[in-house]
């Protein structure tokens, strides 16, 4: 990389052409080399298995008749007129019947075992061909070409039944030959490389020098330009792109020298429009409702705008000169200093480019929560630093009202929920989530009204309740509410009503309050049943004191008959009677 950001333009161009030129060639080369190794590679193996067809053919009898003298004769001769290095004749059970190598102590550099390559039956174009760094081995079957004779035996029988290969020829051949082919390959691949990259490299140099000629000139203008020259002008001759380029440079030298010309009128109206955007920031730093402060890198105050003046009480004129650290309490006016400085050093913020909750000092002394926001600008080697305060005093305090509100709602012992206009339950208080069964307010969510009722409560509050509350903004009833793991249905006396928006009175969303009557219910029915008990007594009562009259009057009645005084005084019905 050194180097070729050490070169010219020329230069890196030639070496780029060259690079883009010699992996072109190469990987051209290479895939023919690759391609021509792997055809020599499949040739070597189409022909092993073609010689181990014919071996096997030519070794069928023998190894029927287990004829080892003849079998190793016709492996003999298959070495040598086959350029085979190694031949073996097996039985089906893998065992060598015959063996011959060209070379004396030739090795396989695999070992093939007739059982693992030959998984499952075999079947009369089946082979396997194995390929090592240095060698190619072929494993044909050789397969029973006549009709076995049939001597009226059981063993003949079962053995004819038998149409698996009777054994196996295994050849085995040296890739060396290919090997050097693919030297000499390499070394003519490598020549023509050469060839191509010395010719290619010459019309190379001819045509980037062509090229680049005319940009050689446009840098000379260019650099007469920037040394103040500005009636210096490239040459618009060049063809293709690189006229184009001159000409559009020219056009950009001729715009350059205008400026030049015209540059104090630019600069005068660039004066005024900075005055008139410094006016306008301040303008907009005085009308904004933060409070907005700039300090330098020693925490001196540089403007301060009116409404930071609102909320700490000071003037611009008594803040602005002074350290920022009089608007901060203890212990932070002693600590702000070191802030900065530690943030010079180190450039890490601790406050710079954070917005956090502080504490404020206003003029009288008070103090009070504020919103702070620290932004830093660097112009050259100056740098400042913005603060943008705001009083948060009314959202604090709105904040523990909200938070007093939330304790009392999530402690109450009514069931309190907030639910969406479609159902959905947004909110359900502690003592809610004890009466429906639920461990957590996870488990509220996801859950709509419906889950909370029995199905036939359900459906009247959707038909009539809900309809009445949308209509007429609230609704209450006497209703159920189900236990989410004990089925259990709880009394409760329901109210919803509806939640609007306090600026646009828009419907946002439902709540409601339900209490839990069960003890009432209990009493109500408990108080029915006393009611009837005593009703059904004093029937009792009444019927036994009127049929104790009755008697007594007939026995009166019977004693008047008889002429004598009447034994019971029944005066008092007769004056109820009346």
């Amino acid at each position: 990389m050194a180097f070729i950001g050490s070169v010219g333009l020329k230069g890196r161009a030639i070496v780029f052409a060259a690079l883009l030129l010699l992996g072109t060639v190469g990987a051209v080369c290479a895939a023919l080399m690759w391609r021509h190794f792997t055809s020599s590679i499949e040739a070597v193996e189409h022909n092993a298995v073609m010689n181990a067809h014919f071996i096997g053919l030519s070794a069928e009898p023998y190894v029927l008749l287990n004829d080892v003298e003849s079998l190793e004769h016709l492996v003999q001769a298959a070495t040598t007129s086959n350029c085979v290095e190694l031949t073996q004749v097996l039985d089906k059970a893998g065992k060598v019947l015959a063996e011959s190598a060209a070379q004396p102590g030739f090795v396989l550099e695999t070992q093939v075992r007739v059982v693992e390559a030959f998984r499952g039956v075999p079947t009369r174009d089946s082979f396997r061909v194995f390929r090592t760094p240095r060698q190619c081995l072929a494993l044909v079957p050789i397969w029973p070409v006549g009709q076995p004779l049939d001597l009226g035996m059981e063993e003949d029988a079962e053995a004819s039944g038998d149409a698996g290969p009777v054994g196996f020829v295994l050849l085995a051949y040296t890739l060396d030959d290919v090997y050097q082919v693919l030297a000499k390959d390499a070394f003519y691949s490598l020549a023509i490389t050469a060839a191509l990259l010395g010719v290619g490299l010459a019309v190379i140099v001819v045509m980037v020098r062509q090229l680049l000629t005319p940009i050689a000139g446009l840098v000379q203008t260019a650099s007469a330009i920037a040394e103040g020259d500005l009636s210096d002008r490239a040459s618009e001759d060049a063809p293709g792109e690189v006229g184009v380029l001159a000409k559009a440079f020219n056009n950009m030298a001729d715009k350059v020298e205008d400026y030049a010309q015209n540059l104090e009128k630019l600069v005068y109206d660039r004066t005024v429009a900075l005055e008139r955007n410094e006016a306008r920031t301040r303008a907009i730093l005085d009308t904004a409702a933060d409070g907005i402060i700039t300090i330098d890198e020693r925490g001196v105050v540089e403007s301060y705008n009116a409404a930071a003046e609102r909320v700490f009480g000071w003037t611009a004129a008594e803040v602005i000169g002074r350290n920022v650290s009089m608007l901060m309490p203890l212990p932070y006016t002693e600590s702000h200093d070191s802030f900065i400085k530690a943030y010079l050093r180190s450039g890490d913020p601790k406050l710079i480019g954070r917005g956090r909750e502080v504490q404020g000092c206003r003029k009288d002394g008070s103090t009070f929560p504020m919103d702070l926001a620290v932004s830093e600008t660097a112009v050259g080697d100056r740098r400042t630093f913005t603060g943008i305060v705001r009083d948060i005093t009314e959202r604090k305090r709105a904040e523990e009202e909200q938070q007093k509100l939330v304790s009392l709602v999530e402690n109450s012992s009514d069931l309190i929920m907030m639910c969406s206009l479609d159902g959905r339950v947004l909110y359900l208080n502690r003592s809610g989530r004890e009466m429906a069964g639920l461990d957590g307010p996870e488990q509220v969510a996801g859950t709509t009204i419906a889950d909370y009722m029995p199905p036939e409560e359900w459906t009247r509050v959707r038909e009539v309740e809900l309809p009445t509350v949308l209509r007429s903004g609230s609704s209450q009833w006497h209703g159920e509410i189900r236990h989410f793991k004990t089925g259990s249905r709880i009394s409760m006396q329901i109210g919803f009503f509806l939640i609007r928006h306090p600026q646009t009175g828009e419907a946002i969303c439902l709540g409601s309050i339900q209490r839990d009557i069960t003890a009432q219910k209990q009493a109500e029915r408990q108080l029915k049943k006393n009611v009837a008990e005593l009703e059904q007594f004093n029937r009792l009562a009444v019927g036994r004191e009127l049929r104790m009259i009755e008697l007594k009057r007939q026995v009166n009645e019977m004693a008047r008959a008889a002429g004598l005084d009447e034994p019971y005084d029944l005066a008092f019905v007769e004056s109820a009677r009346r």
